[in-house]
């Protein structure tokens, strides 16, 4: 009999047990899921505008994928094409139709309503409003890439004569700005994770079908998808 009465106890108390940790879990999965499904981290996609030191206007319009951004711009009567290898704060390369390109630095603000660029020789800030700047289809646009045991893969966008784009070639990631130089050529540079950068050509063929870039060694032919 007394052992009996043991075993009850202690299926009680397990069962007890069983039933403080499923609710102890299922009150620690609620409160702390909740958050995550409500905040979403921010972004720096969109439109950015401000001014320099000596009062010229700028504007940036921005497209992230992951950890790279994408984008073109307006500063003065002087537009731009813009990459980089961040989420929210990290290097930016910029490239101008004269072919001039700058290294800059982005740090998008807490609550993703302004941004702070270092570059053009100065610090400046920016906030999300005013006009998108827009990437019009141009040959060069689109996304190509290589198969092969390292993976090859560049994906451009073009507005007007200029640029943008990101990618992962010699094994590294990369952000891409230039500018078209003549029907099927363009030229520019290439940004990489430590914020080196690389001047390189592309050529588009014919039926643009194909895409060579030249500059890092041997050409690396890439396939238009």
């Amino acid at each position: 009999m007394l052992n009996l009465i043991t075993e009850r106890k202690f299926f009680v108390q397990k069962k007890g047990c069983l039933v403080s940790i499923s609710i102890a879990l299922s009150i620690g999965l609620f409160f702390g899921c909740t958050p995550m499904l409500r905040e979403k981290p921010p972004s720096l996609t969109g439109t950015f505008s401000g001014t320099l030191q000596d009062g010229t206007p700028i504007r940036m319009t921005f497209l992230q994928d992951q950890n790279t951004v994408t984008g073109h711009g307006v500063v003065g009567a002087r537009s731009f094409s813009l990459s980089g290898l961040t989420s929210w704060q990290g290097p930016m390369v910029l490239g101008f139709e004269d072919g001039a390109t700058e290294a800059a630095h982005v740090t998008l603000s807490p609550d993703g309503a302004g941004a702070t660029v270092k570059g053009l020789g100065q610090t400046f800030a920016l906030e999300q409003g005013g006009s998108p700047v827009r990437a019009t289809p141009g040959l060069f646009a689109g996304r190509y890439s290589k198969s092969g045991p390292s993976p090859l893969w560049l994906v451009l966008t073009q507005s007007g004569n200029l640029l943008a784009g990101t990618g992962y070639i010699d094994g590294k990631p990369v952000a891409v700005v230039g500018r078209v130089t003549e029907l099927r050529q363009a030229s520019g540079s290439l940004l990489f994770s430590d914020e080196s950068q690389c001047r390189a050509k592309v050529t588009l063929s014919d039926d643009s079908r194909a895409l060579a870039i030249h500059g890092l060694g041997l050409p690396i032919q890439m396939t238009r998808e």
